[in-house]
């Protein structure tokens, strides 16, 4: 695209939202942004008192993080007071429900999820991915959400399923939907960690729940395979009796102890009979639940936030701290 001088620079001016109207009358052509004032001294050729030794905090780990971390190591006078890193994590609820959508008598109670699907969007099930997720990079229980970004997919399944299914003149295909196919929801925690949320219920495409975390160090997935690849060797996956002698060094307590009793029982592989037995556990035994009202509150909140992002144009959102700051001393799971 060809454009002028002028032309570029009226175009530039109007983006830039950080300052004040720019002031063009003086010299046509020639942007003139109308920065304040400085206060006070300028900082130029700034110094400060002789340090004997430079305490430095690392913020991300990644390839060149860690290559200047080993730098600073061996310089005399340095010290690496403390080291941070983005630990991502993505998780999902992505099962196509379009059959139990629409059927009146087998389905959902009240017909609920094609309800909402006429009047909402954004993320209307985060729970069932986001838990385990939360739990693992201890949010309210150290870390928190801070924010939240939210964008949806363009509305196509639902109709298209409805017209195949019922006939084009039908009320279910004449229906308008406003949920969006697939929708994204980015979260960022207060220690600057990213979660990555997804839903769809509507494409035709193998269950999902993701699951997966990934670090400086490697990457753990437990959807739909469960995969492990560590450094140095992370750009593949490990070989079975690897990842196999992995999973027995690391095996969780309960899952050593009812692992088994847990698949003869059944319940999504055994998971929902560890869940309950945990629960009384706890219970019989005086100890803190693993979920709590705020951990509730809080991962049920993308539910309502996630739209509110989607129809602002994917604007960031902020998520309330329902610990109302007991997050900070919370105690991480054991």
């Amino acid at each position: 695209m060809k454009t002028n001088r002028r032309s570029f620079l009226k175009t530039m001016a109007a983006g830039i939202a950080a300052t004040s109207l720019p002031d063009l009358s003086a010299h046509p052509g020639l942007l003139k942004l109308n920065i304040p004032a400085r206060e006070g001294t300028s900082v130029m050729g700034l110094t400060c008192e002789p340090l004997k030794t430079v305490r430095i905090g690392m913020v991300g780990l990644g390839m060149r993080g860690m290559d200047s971390l080993q730098r600073l190591l061996k310089v005399d006078g340095v010290e690496i007071t403390a080291v941070c890193d983005i630990m991502h994590a993505e998780c999902a609820y992505i099962h196509d429900l379009r059959w139990l959508k629409f059927n009146k008598k087998d389905g959902y109670w009240n017909m609920w999820r094609l309800q909402y699907s006429k009047w909402h969007t954004g993320n209307l099930y985060p729970t069932h991915g986001l838990g385990p997720v939360a739990q693992i990079m201890k949010i309210n229980r150290g870390d928190r959400m801070e924010y939240l970004t939210s964008m949806s997919s363009n509305q196509v399944g639902m109709s298209l399923y409805a017209r195949e299914k019922f006939g084009a003149d039908s009320p279910e295909a004449r229906q308008n939907y406003r949920l969006g196919d697939m929708n994204t929801t980015l979260v960022q925690t207060f220690d600057w960690k990213t979660i990555m949320i997804q839903h769809d219920t509507t494409s035709p495409r193998p269950y999902s729940r993701i699951h997966l975390l990934s670090g400086t160090k490697g990457i753990a997935q437990k959807w739909p395979r469960q995969q492990v690849a560590l450094e140095p060797n992370a750009h593949q996956w490990l070989k079975k009796e690897d990842f196999d002698t992995l999973m027995a060094q690391y095996e969780h307590p309960i899952s050593r102890e009812i692992g088994e009793k847990a698949k003869q029982v059944g319940g999504h592989g055994g998971m929902d009979f560890i869940m309950d037995y945990r629960l009384i556990y706890c219970l019989r035994n005086g100890l803190p639940l693993d979920q709590d009202v705020y951990d509730a509150a809080t991962w049920s909140s993308i539910v309502e936030l996630s739209e509110i992002s989607v129809k602002n144009h994917s604007s960031a959102v902020e998520v309330p701290d329902f610990t109302r700051g007991a997050w900070e001393t919370g105690k991480p799971w054991g």
